[in-house]
């Protein structure tokens, strides 16, 4: 078992084994009794301790951003969104029948 040594990451103690929550971010256990605020039910979808949260946040942009970058013109939206493309052209011919619909 891959996770039978797995400690609490916050107070470093090694029970309540079925309380420990694995981030998916870092993959460090936690007990739900360990972390703030306290979680009461294991998670259904995908869990991040805190400071993984806070890392995802740190990359979000807000939507003024993106509205920012649409104004500059359709090559920086391109970079803005991180898409592969070179040219505005080539994401419209890529996604020519979906585009149509609007």
């Amino acid at each position: 078992d891959p996770f039978k040594n797995i400690v609490c990451h916050n107070c470093n103690i090694d029970k309540d084994d079925h309380q420990i929550l694995l981030c998916d971010g870092c993959h460090l256990g936690f007990h739900m009794y360990c972390v703030r605020p306290v979680i009461v039910n294991v998670p259904t979808g995908e869990w991040l301790c805190s400071r993984c949260k806070r890392g995802r946040e740190d990359d979000t942009k807000p939507f003024s951003a993106f509205l920012a970058e649409l104004e500059k013109g359709p090559n920086e939206a391109i970079k803005f969104l991180h898409l592969s493309y070179n040219e505005p052209n080539e994401f419209y011919s890529a996604h020519k029948e979906g585009l149509e619909l609007f």
